[in-house]
């Protein structure tokens, strides 16, 4: 649900408002033409008035994939690390199969690698998916 302070209002009014809802419930401010907004995650200014956002779980989706990648980065950054003083100290991890530390990283990080590629490629066809899906609009001029 989002908050509207109509125009006109003071600077002070503005202000108040801005704390109230953006420093305090940290909701997303937007100003038109005949006001100013604090709107929820999932809504947007659409026309001048706020609306639930129609993308909001694809948005979501993908904000959550990234930050995936993020942590998965994260991890083989830690593995590099890892990796560096294997080649420095070359041990042997485990002696009935002769899996050198080094080895073993370098294998972690491939899985990591992975398993990155496989996010990639799901957004990859989740943006696919909704550009597919937009032409079927009707009110799309490029026909499918």
């Amino acid at each position: 649900m989002s908050y509207k302070l109509e125009k006109p209002f003071t600077k002070k009014q503005r202000i108040d408002f801005i704390v109230k809802y953006n420093h305090n419930q940290s909701l997303n401010i937007e100003e038109t033409f005949d006001a100013l907004y604090a709107l929820e995650k999932n809504e947007i200014i659409k026309d001048d008035k706020p609306i639930i956002d129609p993308d909001y779980e694809n948005k979501q989706i993908a904000f959550e994939k990234q930050n995936e990648i993020k942590k998965l980065n994260e991890e083989i950054n830690n593995l590099d690390l890892k990796r560096i003083r294997a080649i420095c100290e070359p041990e042997i991890k485990n002696e009935e199969t002769g899996e050198t530390w080094l080895e073993y990283y370098n294998t972690q990080i491939q899985e990591l690698r992975l398993q990155i590629q496989e996010l990639i490629e799901r957004k990859e066809e989740n943006d696919n998916t909704e550009q597919d899906l937009s032409a079927l609009d009707c009110g799309s001029e490029h026909p499918v």
